[in-house]
């Protein structure tokens, strides 16, 4: 089964379906975080990294955080997921590939 994600650049806001990816995996618990706060702090980072979200709109989403200069290491961060493994498998690959394309080590 093919997997599509899409690789989406933080240029300002959030993705639209941020908030709904946050909310699913606690659906039956009749709690959701607050995502607001996730608006400011990537705001925030936007200053010192390249944001990247992996995300299905549904499912999962991931942000990869790059440091703009540069280094050894690069980050992930806003990981939701309802628990499927390929997807998972998926994002992460991407995160690999995009931290290897950016000169990271892994």
């Amino acid at each position: 089964m093919p997997v599509f994600l899409d690789r989406l650049p933080y240029v300002g806001e959030l993705p639209a379906s941020f908030d709904t990816v946050g909310r699913q995996p606690y659906a039956s618990l009749g709690y959701a975080p607050d995502d607001e706060p996730a608006a400011e702090l990537c705001a925030q980072l936007a200053a010192d990294y390249d944001i990247i979200f992996y995300t299905d709109h549904w499912n999962m989403r991931l942000a990869g955080l790059f440091p703009k200069a540069g280094g050894e290491v690069a980050y992930f961060g806003f990981w939701e997921t309802s628990g499927t493994l390929l997807l998972n498998q998926v994002a992460f690959e991407q995160l690999h590939q995009d931290a290897v394309a950016r000169g990271f080590r892994v």
